[in-house]
C-alpha cells in the first residue's frame, strides 16, 4: 500500500474564516517560514456563502517539525 509522507506535519494554527487565515499566513511569510494549508471543514463547499452568514471555512496551517517553535512564535506575536 502506498502511503504519502508530507514534510509538513506539525499543525500550528487553525482558523475559521479567511480574515484570520490571511493574518496568520502573512506572519509566517514575513518570518520566512514555509507552510502548507488544508481545509478539512470547508462549509462553503456545502452551499454556505458569506452573504448567508459568516465565513466559517476551516484552515489548518502545517509546518515542518523543525519550524514549529518559530512558526508558533511568529503567529502569536502581536503586530
Amino acid at each position: 500500500m502506498f502511503r504519502f509522507f508530507s514534510k509538513y506535519k506539525k499543525l500550528v494554527y487553525t482558523s475559521f474564516g479567511s480574515e484570520s487565515y490571511f493574518k496568520a499566513v502573512g506572519k509566517l511569510q514575513a518570518a520566512g517560514i514555509p507552510y502548507s494549508t488544508k481545509t478539512p471543514g470547508n462549509l462553503s463547499a456545502l452551499g454556505s456563502s458569506s452573504r448567508l452568514g459568516p465565513d466559517m471555512t476551516q484552515y489548518d496551517l502545517y509546518v515542518k517539525p523543525q519550524d514549529e517553535a518559530c512558526a508558533l512564535e511568529a503567529i502569536h506575536r502581536s503586530m
